[in-house]
């Protein structure tokens, strides 16, 4: 029997073919995909809690069966939790979490706030604070889904959303718990969301929320891979400026204002850099202490692997050819589906997500490495995936579907969608996804 990772460039392969067939790289200008008509208001609205009901439904279940799944550093949360509330302040040198956290503990005061607040417990609160923060990942990821579309989500597309999450194991099992990791998502949909936005409108109140935004995504490292999105998404538009020799407007202090924020930080709280530097040599020694021998990547978490690997290889495959197709057209001359900016931003998110995926594996199998760098490479690039993945489903080709296309065309969508439906149930099937 083939190996779990061998299906999944198999299935990856697959799905790329398919998909350079169904994809249209085309952007329309026109702004009318992105309101909604009152008849229909309240159909998308209800598919949009369908689908955050059906994403909170499997976790629901694991929680109810098996209990939430305590993160390594789950107890030193609750113990900086437990002292803050007794103390009656915050002691930022007494605090027992990680020294990068303890710089900015968004993470533990988020905990502390809503048991004040609610008498909860602290195993209450980080699970209703997860299903909380998933519903929100859910929408804006919805939401920024539609803003990068060529023509927006129709009401029964929504439902796509789900099952591409379900799909992808490797997301979906960082939402067994509620971790700084998941704040750091959510961060990097709402600057996303609010970057675009920004730059389509140029309102002030865009320019307020993304300076609050990015000073909250210095919690787990989200500023580094909000800063790669932005150095991919102004590589084109740097190009075209130096070729015309006109000077950068103002859109552009939107990428450095984050570089600013987090270099301030770090000059300021030298104990982040002294964090930084640690992490940095501390890889090997994760490698020996933490992960060489723990089955948290093992084959053996994926019981059908023949199944479970349509799951990640399907956003896969998808981002792969929407990537190839994009960077075809711009080698061949035809720059005018990235003179856009939605599209050109989708094309920076799946390049970086790409990216990391590939890059994390020479750090598992050639370099022998499978420290935090490695895990967060993947994590990361599985999120990006899924953003890419989702938006990328706009640009297929529905209307093959209708009666005057051609038999091959309906063919290749309708094995596209049975091929979804299977990895949906392939991510369902894979303990992985459940942290079981």
């Amino acid at each position: 029997m083939l190996s779990y990772k061998v299906y999944v460039l198999i299935y990856s392969l697959l799905i790329f073919i398919i998909s350079l067939r169904i994809l249209e790289l085309s952007y329309s200008i026109s702004k009318k995909h992105l309101y909604i008509s009152d008849i229909n208001k309240k159909r998308h609205l209800w598919c949009i809690v369908l689908v955050i009901l059906l994403a909170l439904i499997p976790k629901t279940l694991r929680v109810i069966l098996f209990g939430i799944f305590q993160e390594p550093d789950y107890s030193a949360f609750e113990k900086d939790s437990d002292s803050i509330l007794n103390a009656g302040h915050v002691s930022f040198e007494n605090l027992s979490e990680d020294v990068y956290y303890r710089t900015f503990p968004i993470y533990t005061l988020i905990n502390v706030i809503l048991r004040l607040s609610t008498s909860l417990t602290y195993y209450e609160t980080t699970l209703y604070l997860n299903f909380y923060c998933l519903a929100l990942f859910i929408l804006l990821s919805i939401l920024l889904a539609e803003r990068m579309s060529s023509r927006g989500f129709e009401s029964p597309e929504i439902i796509l959303a789900v099952l591409l999450l379900y799909s992808n194991t490797y997301l979906y099992s960082l939402w067994g718990a509620f971790v700084p990791v998941n704040l750091a998502q959510i961060a990097i949909l709402l600057a996303l969301y609010l970057f675009l936005q920004n730059l389509n409108e140029r309102k002030t109140s865009y320019n307020i929320g993304l300076l609050i935004t990015y000073t909250f995504m210095l919690v787990h490292v989200s500023l580094p891979v909000y800063l790669l999105i932005l150095l991919a998404f102004s590589l084109l538009y740097i190009y075209k400026t130096i070729q015309k020799r006109v000077s950068i407007n103002w859109t552009s202090a939107f990428g450095v204002l984050p570089a600013v924020i987090f270099a301030s930080y770090a000059t300021f709280q030298e104990i982040t850099l002294k964090s930084l530097v640690e992490r940095a040599n501390l890889f090997v020694v994760y490698y020996n202490v933490l992960l060489k021998s723990g089955p948290i990547y093992s084959e053996a978490l994926h019981p059908y692997p023949a199944i479970n690997a349509l799951g990640p290889a399907f956003s896969i495959g998808i981002t792969a050819a929407f990537f190839v197709k994009a960077a075809y057209s711009c080698i061949k001359g035809r720059h005018e589906a990235l003179e856009h900016i939605p599209l050109r931003l989708l094309f920076s998110i799946i390049t970086i997500s790409l990216t990391m995926i590939l890059f994390a594996e020479p750090l598992y199998f050639i370099l022998g490495s499978r420290g935090n760098i490695a895990m967060y490479l993947r994590m990361y690039g599985f999120f990006l995936n899924y953003i890419g993945g989702l938006s990328a489903l706009s640009y297929v080709r529905w209307s093959n579907f209708n009666s005057s296309a051609h038999i091959h065309d309906k063919l290749f969508l309708m094995v596209f969608l049975a091929i979804m439906v299977l990895s949906t149930v392939g991510g369902l099937l894979d303990p992985f996804a459940f942290n079981l």
